[in-house]
Formats: C-alpha cells, structure tokens, sequence
C-alpha cells in the first residue's frame, strides 16, 4: 500500500519534476502559524537586496512571520530506500526581491533534531522536537488535538531569539494548537 501510496504521489508531480533533481520523497503532517512580530527585527534577518512582503489579503493578512512544524511519518530517497524522519520547525519571511519585485519565502532559520543539523537550509539549529497528535471523528466531524515540544539547547539560544513572541519556558496558545515555547534542555 505504502508503495503504491508513493508511486502514485511520483506520478502526480511528474510534470512539476522535469526540470527539478528529486533529492527525497516524503509524507508529512504540517501545521503552519502566520504571526505578526516587529518588523525592525525580522528585517534584520533579511539579506541585502530583500525586503517584507506581507499578505494582503487571505488568512495570513499582515502576518510577516510564517513557522511551520513539520512532523515526517516517511521519507525516501530518489531509490526507494527509506530515510530518518525528523521534526522539523522552520521559520519563514514573507519576502521579495527589492529590485525586481519577485515575491519568495526567505527561510530565516529553524530546529530540527541533531542528526540533521544544519537543515535543509544550511540554517537550522538542534532541538529535541516531540509531536503529539490524535484524531478522532465525532458526528461526521474529525477532531484533531496536536501537542508540540520544542527544547532548545542553551548554545543555539541565538536561534532562538524573542522577535516579540514568547520567552523561554512560556506556554503560548495559537488557535488551539499548545505549545512550549523555546524551553531549554
């Protein structure tokens, strides 16, 4: 099932990999947060020649801070041959080119476990990342609750940074989603 799960998703996304090298295929839960936090400070993390470029319209309106955690169930490689799965919290600006006006999601930096340090960005810090989802269906409803845990090792602190959002050790809640924010190992 598993294989015909991923040969299926191959045959899907053909025509988007013709010009594309497939480094891995995967299957993964996401939950994405748009907020709004200084903009002095997120600007900073931009490179020369970047700039904000907030939604204006649509759920994420005004947000110039996207953080997604991403839970892999399966990876593989372009062979078939499986990989680690590893939580993932990756940190985006909603950005564009200051010269041509292209819009492009600059990846500022985020965590995942040891083992994959530095990321797929060359950029992540290492956190112990623990994720805790149930589903369930009630009344033809389906009821999601999802836990996340995110530690953070006391040398990658600098990755951790508050930009106006929660402080080590905080308990935030974003629209039923409980989080510890940036607890320290």
């Amino acid at each position: 099932m598993r294989t015909m799960l991923v040969a299926l998703m191959m045959l899907a996304t053909t025509p988007a990999l013709a010009q594309e090298k497939v480094s891995a295929i995967d299957l993964s839960m996401r939950t994405a947060m748009t907020l709004r936090v200084n903009e002095g400070a997120l600007q900073k993390l931009l490179p020369a020649g970047f700039e904000m470029n907030s939604p204006a319209a649509g759920p994420a309106k005004g947000a110039n801070l996207a953080i997604t955690l991403i839970d892999y169930l399966m990876a593989q490689d372009p062979e078939g041959k499986s990989l680690p799965t590893r939580s993932t919290v990756a940190m985006n600006i909603p950005s564009k080119k200051t010269a041509t006006g292209e819009a492009v999601g600059m990846v500022i930096g985020g965590f995942i476990l040891e083992a994959g340090v530095p990321g797929p960005y060359f950029n992540f810090g290492a956190a112990k990342i623990s994720v805790n989802r149930q589903s369930h269906n009630v009344d033809g409803k389906s009821i999601i609750d999802e836990s996340s845990n995110l530690q953070v090792r006391a040398g990658d602190r600098r990755r951790a940074q508050r930009l106006d959002g929660p402080r080590s050790g905080d308990q935030v809640q974003y629209q039923g989603i409980r989080a510890e924010a940036l607890t320290p190992v």
